[in-house]
């Protein structure tokens, strides 16, 4: 399987978006993975630490992506901000050459959506919707069941052994230079 993951990351944009695809490529342990990243990535090196290649490109606009379509890709994995998703409606085109999904924090207009599978994490419920958009049938995937979270994440550890209605929410980690400290704080749930 060739698998092509388009994401962006950079210091206004945060490290989130790479965070999640490299855990997602993690798991696709027989797959041949290329990163196709923005030029404003600033983040390219945690990508090639660990050991995927990287294709830098001018924008997500079609005249600029020729790389990902000469690479020809079983599937592409989007995982990016809206303005780079409208960038990439183009791929509306080639959806019957391979398998379009996207991971969506916001969820914006489902009439432009052009993707086969999107995952939208959320606190609520999680559900399993269809309906079509102008592009084609789409299925999102909404809930909590679709987090995902980066592996330092698993080395943190803190139970609340007083009360069992104290959540820990941890944050932090995301600079470069590994100077920001895992942030934790306590909340009561009632």
């Amino acid at each position: 399987m060739r698998l092509a993951i388009i994401t962006n990351g950079n210091f206004s944009i945060g490290f989130g978006h790479i965070s999640r695809t490299l855990v997602l490529a993690s798991q696709f342990l027989e797959a041949e993975i290329v990163f196709f990243i923005s030029k404003e990535t600033t983040f390219t090196d945690r990508i090639k630490e660990k050991g995927y290649k990287t294709v830098i490109l001018e924008s997500f606009l079609e005249k600029d992506c020729k790389p990902i379509l000469d690479y020809k890709p079983n599937a592409i994995l989007i995982d990016s901000i809206e303005e780079d998703y409208d960038s990439l409606n183009w791929l509306s085109k080639f959806k019957h050459l391979f398998l379009i999904v996207t991971i969506t924090l916001f969820f914006f207009d489902k009439w432009k959506r052009f993707e086969h599978l999107s995952f939208f994490p959320s606190m609520e419920e999680s559900d399993r919707l269809k309906f079509e958009s102008k592009f084609g049938p789409i299925e999102i995937y909404t809930g909590s069941k679709f987090y995902t979270f980066r592996e330092e994440f698993n080395l943190v550890s803190k139970k609340s052994e007083e009360d069992n209605n104290i959540v820990t929410i941890t944050i932090g980690g995301g600079h470069l230079n590994g100077k920001t400290k895992y942030i934790s704080e306590e909340i009561m749930i009632f």
